[in-house]
């Protein structure tokens, strides 16, 4: 009884391989069978030199998968035995019982099912082909030596062939069924794991979601109070670039939360890329106002070219094109301790080879003009070059993996979390495009994007000078989008420094805001009010925004059934837009907000 535990034990552990528990199955059952074959034999009058063979054979297989099983090598056991059953065992069997009319022609099917399912890699094909050249060998010698056969007489023929049938038969229905039987036990634990695995999805977005949302109110308010400060013309000099460094920094902070977070959707498969028209002399003055201060920082050159002819204006996803800039960008600033850091723009037509008007000289829009008036999508080439550290080339293949980190020892006082290469390179094939890495260990490195974007307007962005984008003395004075101070606007959100922040980025426009800590509070106030727009937080306790929004839609006689509301939230994705878009929500702003983002909403709501 202990042997059979400790066998059954074995045959169900899982961190065992499935052939080597195959292996033992066959090999215990064999023995067995084999046994049961002599005892059978000497009642049915089998020859002796047949008894001899197979009585050895228990003997030598049963020691040698001991001994194999002992020292952890069942997968040379495996081999041994398929050789002495081919080569040894069953010719001598063929030709002691009875050739053709015997059991032996039985056995031979049973190897090749044994070979088929314990043997490994190449040995398995090696002994399938092994074994019909020996069942035609010994077939052949038969018919020609037919003297060399111990014949049986009719009896002990029929005996001898119904015995090895079902030996044999038991035998493989024994190697079919385990195989059967570990299948289904397999299948179901990966739907187990699957279940757990999409638990486990659940809870890491919950988790996202709300680190998100932690996150986002305290740099909300962070954003919005340095914004009221950049908008007051009577402050210092010193201060101002104070303000700017600030926004800088909390720009890198988002970047990172949205690292992570965007990990997690392409992960999950729920990343979608978002096209509109957008200004690239808007989004490259941010990227390099940004970038330029953390070069500043460490004392190298921070070096742009932008390609004059470029088109102004373009249709792709704006934040995802500013975030593979930035993690690119941040990647180089980040492994660079001297030298420069240089992000060069240029961009190729339809059949171009090449566009290189931006930096060999450029070509006059004027004698340019019809040519661009038909171009439709244009290729637009990103190259980040710098003079750092430089990648090894046997890490090169696994740059774009996440987690991944080149010489993780010597910079480990490098901030990052190996994740913005992979997220660069996911989303450059969500939008179709591809990316290039050239490296010199200990020389720098060069990453290219290219990204296929259609013009929406083909006048070109002309010079950009990175130091006038830069300077703080350039910096436009604030003035309102527009001036209502009949409108009324109520504010929802839990957080009073929200409130406080939101109610200051609209005081400009004069409209008349009313703010509430709760779902309860809103309720009591769209009662007794009507309000021309309302500001509502998603995340709140006890009633959130999408229930509060309800309730409002569901007053009797209320007075703002009809009300345009704008959820103001941290959780970003196409798959929330839509969420609140099926909810009823008229329009979405992400956390931190911005003063023109509230402006531009209320101008949309209330045109």
């Amino acid at each position: 009884m202990n042997i059979l535990k400790r066998l059954k034990k074995y045959l169900t552990n899982d961190e065992v391989d499935i052939q080597d528990r195959q292996y033992v199955l066959v090999a215990s059952i064999g023995i067995l069978s084999i046994g049961i074959a002599v005892i059978a034999g000497i009642f049915i009058g089998e020859n002796l030199s047949s008894l001899l063979i197979a009585a050895s054979g228990i003997v030598l297989f049963s020691a040698f998968t001991l001994i194999c099983y002992k020292k952890g090598r069942l997968d040379i056991s495996a081999v041994v035995t398929a050789a002495i059953l081919v080569l040894v065992y069953e010719p001598l069997n063929f030709f002691t019982s009875g050739g053709i009319h015997g059991g032996a022609a039985l056995w031979y099917a049973f190897t090749i099912v044994y070979i088929a399912l314990v043997l490994k890699g190449r040995w398995r094909g090696i002994f399938i082909i092994i074994e019909l050249i020996s069942v035609i060998a010994v077939y052949f010698l038969a018919l020609c030596r037919p003297e060399l056969v111990v014949s049986h007489d009719e009896a002990t023929a029929f005996a001898d062939s119904l015995m090895s049938l079902i030996i044999a038969s038991a035998l493989m229905c024994c190697m079919i069924y385990f195989q059967t039987w570990l299948l289904a036990r397999e299948i179901r634990r990966t739907r187990a794991q699957a279940i757990e695995i999409e638990k486990i999805n659940k809870a890491q977005n919950r988790f996202f979601s709300s680190i998100s949302h932690e996150i986002r109110t305290p740099i909300n308010t962070i954003i919005g109070l340095n914004e009221l400060i950049l908008r007051d013309e009577s402050i210092s000099q010193k201060i101002a670039e104070d303000s700017i460094n600030i926004r800088s920094a909390s720009e890198m902070l988002l970047s990172l939360i949205n690292d992570i977070l965007d990990m997690s959707r392409i992960e999950s498969g729920k990343m979608s890329i978002v096209p509109a028209t957008y200004d690239q002399k808007t989004m490259l003055g941010e990227v390099v106002r940004m970038m330029r201060s953390r070069a500043g920082e460490k004392g190298f050159k921070f070096n742009v070219d932008i390609d004059p002819g470029l088109p102004r204006k373009l249709v792709g996803d704006e934040m995802r094109i500013r975030q593979i800039l930035i993690n690119l960008l941040n990647n180089s600033v980040k492994y660079t301790s001297e030298g420069e850091v240089r992000l060069s723009v240029s961009f190729e037509e339809p059949g171009q080879a090449g566009h290189n008007s931006g930096f060999n000289g450029a070509v006059s829009p004027e004698k340019n003009e019809g040519k661009e008036a038909e171009v439709k999508n244009i290729s637009v080439i990103y190259r980040i070059s710098d003079t750092g550290m430089g990648i090894r080339a046997e890490s090169l293949p696994h740059l774009f993996d996440a987690f991944t980190r080149e010489d993780t020892d010597k910079n480990k006082y490098i901030e990052g979390t190996g994740l913005g290469l992979s997220i660069v390179k996911q989303l450059c094939d969500l939008m179709g495009g591809q990316i290039d890495v050239e490296s010199e260990y200990g020389s720098g490195s060069a990453f290219t994007v290219r990204l296929k974007q259609a013009v929406a307007d083909s006048a070109p962005l002309g010079s950009f000078d990175p130091d006038k984008a830069l300077s703080t003395r350039e910096r436009p004075a604030y003035k309102p989008g527009f001036v209502a101070p009949d409108v009324c606007v109520l504010i929802v959100d839990d957080n009073k420094f929200n409130l406080l922040v939101e109610t200051r980025l609209l005081q400009a426009t004069k409209v008349q805001v009313t703010t509430a800590l709760s779902g309860a509070e809103c309720l009591k106030l769209t009662a007794e009010k009507k309000y021309d727009v309302i500001f509502m937080d998603h995340m709140m306790p006890e009633m959130d925004g999408i229930e509060c929004l309800h309730a409002i839609r569901e007053q009797v006689d209320g007075l703002n059934n009809q009300t345009p509301v704008i959820i103001l939230t941290a959780n970003s994705g196409q798959e929330n837009r839509e969420l609140y878009e099926r909810e009823g929500f008229d329009d979405f702003l992400l956390k931190p907000v911005k003063g023109a983002e509230l402006e531009g909403a209320l101008m949309r709501l209330l045109s």
